[in-house]
């Protein structure tokens, strides 16, 4: 196991701002073991998270986020660079995922990529270009779905793809994540597998093709056909209670969180496929010399703990 920064015993904290999909008691817990120091975790919501890291860099020693939210927080000079020779295990690291690319039967998925805004180059700028420095070290590779959440007592309409999100049969019963940057993907998808939006290319919407897609989503909305959305797990846990079958947007550590209090909970493939993520660790431009070292410290220890087992 890595050694802890400087002293096992120093009163310094470390912050770690993240979202409840990475931060838990049970991962905190084994990191502040291992490495002897305290960890305060501020677990906000997707947006909330996103919103500080890239206007309060000071509130913050360690970002744990998405990797499409290099896109906001990198120009706002609120990071700074990794070195990767502090990483022990970085070139062990497969970093084909990080292309963004799945070859399918009948065409290619062409999505965000994150190896495009892994590597520092000249002038800060970030490219696919290997260097010396990172912006977000890759940690979790991830795949989301949906889930039908109280079907086990109570029958419910078939399900297979995202475009049961807007299905008239799941009318008043549909619960999407409150990032835009999550449930919009997913409704465009549902959108076009239902036949209401025809777009050239899904990875890059016309104005057109865009103003197209918010009067369709709209026209749902205002005929109530989603129930409520959600930002961090505990939010569905207000909203479960509900006595009749919910389509639900989710991820896994969600799902075990409901199934870890008595909630039905059923995962399925959608047949289309799922939607893809990848996530990483950050460094706040405003580390100290303790809080660097420290920062390090858990980074190495993500790759080399219990973390990548117990997620």
């Amino acid at each position: 196991m890595v050694a802890a920064p400087l002293v096992k015993d120093s009163t310094h904290r470390l912050a770690v701002l993240g979202t409840s999909v990475t931060q838990n008691p049970v991962l905190k817990g084994y990191a502040e073991k291992d490495l002897g120091i305290v960890l305060d975790m501020v677990t906000l919501g997707g947006e909330s998270a996103q919103q500080r890291a890239a206007l309060s860099p000071q509130s913050y020693d360690v970002y744990d986020q998405w990797f499409h939210d290099i896109d906001l927080s990198w120009p706002t000079g609120s990071l700074q660079p990794i070195d990767i020779n502090r990483i022990k295990g970085f070139r062990q690291l497969d970093l084909n995922a990080l292309t963004g690319y799945s070859k399918t039967k009948d065409h290619i998925w062409k999505t965000s990529a994150p190896i495009d805004r892994l590597f520092v180059g000249a002038e800060l700028s970030l490219s696919r270009k290997p260097s010396e420095q990172i912006s977000m070290m890759p940690t979790i590779f991830n795949a989301d779905t949906m889930a039908i959440i109280n079907g086990q007592s109570h029958p419910f309409p078939h399900v297979n793809d995202w475009q049961g999100l807007l299905d008239e049969d799941w009318h008043g019963a549909v619960i999407i994540q409150k990032d835009s940057a999550i449930s919009m993907v997913e409704i465009l998808l549902a959108l076009i597998q239902k036949g209401d939006l025809d777009v050239a290319d899904i990875t890059d919407l016309t104005t057109d093709e865009i103003d197209q897609f918010i009067r369709c989503f709209s026209g749902y909305l205002k005929k109530g056909q989603i129930l409520h959305h959600w930002e961090v797990e505990y939010d569905l846990l207000a909203i479960t209670h509900i006595n009749k079958p919910l389509l639900c947007s989710i991820w896994w550590s969600g799902a075990m969180q409901l199934r870890g209090r008595g909630y039905d909970v059923s995962m399925f493939t959608p047949k289309s496929g799922y939607r893809g993520w990848f996530g990483g660790l950050a460094l706040s431009r405003s580390l100290s010399d303790w809080n660097r070292d420290a920062a390090y410290d858990y980074l190495n220890w993500w790759l080399t703990g219990p973390a990548g087992a117990y997620l």
